[in-house]
C-alpha cells in the first residue's frame, strides 16, 4: 500500500437482501476503488459490513461518495465512512519472507450443540498460548437435534508454541465440551 492511495473505513448495517454486495462493489469498481480488507455478515437478519477501501485519487473517492448517496436510497442502508490518515499494516502482513514472522497463523473451527461459554472457553485457551485473535465468526443454526453452534477463529500464535501442543489442547477442550474441533495452519495451506 502506498501513501498516495486514499484509505477509507466504510461501515453499514441494514435489512439483509440479495444484491447488496454486488451493488456496492459495482460502484467501487466504477471508480477503480479496491477493497483492502472486509468483514461482512448477517446478524439477526441484518446485513452488517465493515470495509477498508482504497481509492487511487481524491476525485475517485469523491465520486464514490456520490454513488453511496444513491445506494443508500436504493438499498435502504445508511453508510458511515471515515477517512484514514495512514493505514499501518501489522508486521506479519508487511514481511516479505514468511520465515521472518514471529508467529504462525491458524484457523480453528468448532461445532457442537449450542451452549453458553463456548466462545469464552476457546478464546481463554488461545489467550493462554498468547495467541492473538484476528477474526472471529460465530452463529447458531438449526440442526436435526436442536441448535448447533459454529465458531470459526483466525489467530496468530507464537512460533514457540508447537502445533501439536496447540492441537492437543484444543482437542481436549472439544472432548470436554462435546464439540468437534479442527485446527489448520494457514501458513501450511498451499496456494
Amino acid at each position: 500500500m502506498t501513501n498516495s492511495l486514499i484509505s477509507v473505513a466504510l461501515s453499514t448495517i441494514g435489512q439483509d437482501k440479495p444484491g447488496l454486495v454486488s451493488a456496492l462493489t459495482e460502484a467501487l469498481t466504477a471508480v477503480a476503488g479496491n477493497i483492502a480488507d472486509s468483514t461482512m455478515t448477517r446478524l439477526g437478519g441484518q446485513f452488517a459490513m465493515i470495509l477498508l477501501l482504497e481509492f487511487p485519487t481524491e476525485a475517485a473517492w469523491l465520486q464514490f461518495q456520490q454513488a453511496l448517496l444513491g445506494l443508500e436510497e436504493k438499498l435502504g442502508l445508511v453508510f458511515t465512512h471515515k477517512r484514514l490518515a495512514q493505514v499501518i499494516l501489522p508486521a506479519h502482513l508487511v514481511a516479505q519472507n514468511p520465515a521472518e514472522k514471529p508467529h504462525r497463523s491458524y484457523l480453528v473451527s468448532v461445532a457442537g450443540r449450542d451452549k453458553t461459554g463456548i466462545t469464552f472457553e476457546v478464546s481463554k485457551l488461545l489467550a493462554g498460548f498468547e495467541a492473538n485473535i484476528t477474526d472471529l465468526n460465530a452463529h447458531s443454526i438449526s440442526g436435526e437435534e436442536g441448535m448447533v453452534y459454529i465458531l470459526v477463529v483466525e489467530f496468530d500464535c507464537p512460533k514457540t508454541v508447537p502445533h501439536e501442543t496447540l492441537d492437543a489442547e484444543l482437542q481436549a477442550l472439544g472432548t470436554r465440551l462435546s464439540l468437534e474441533v479442527r485446527l489448520r495452519s494457514v501458513d501450511a495451506i498451499a496456494l
